[in-house]
């Protein structure tokens, strides 16, 4: 994720009107820093959270990370992406 996230960031402008979420089950200091780290941290529609493995499984099984997962805004799933992914290919779905 470390160089899709460094993408993310080059590329601001194309994600804009796109709400991004980062969820991780590390806690809460190294997402922080993540998110520092990566200047992520102050953009509005970029939130990070915590969540318990068990429930990321429960939720969406078994996935590399990272894992990418494309919704429209009628909160249909349009594409997803399992392991570090090209964010062009990323974009393409948008």
């Amino acid at each position: 994720m470390p160089a899709e996230a460094a993408t993310i960031h080059e590329k601001l402008d194309i994600f804009r009107k796109y709400n991004l979420y980062f969820l991780s089950s590390n806690n809460p200091d190294e997402i922080s820093k993540f998110a520092t780290d990566y200047k992520l941290s102050d953009q509005p529609n970029v939130k990070f959270g915590k969540s318990d493995s068990g429930k990321i499984i429960q939720a969406f099984g078994a996935i590399p990370t990272p894992s990418v997962y494309i919704y429209s805004s009628e909160r249909k799933l349009v594409k997803q992406f399992n392991g570090e992914t090209n964010i062009e290919e990323i974009i393409k779905f948008l």
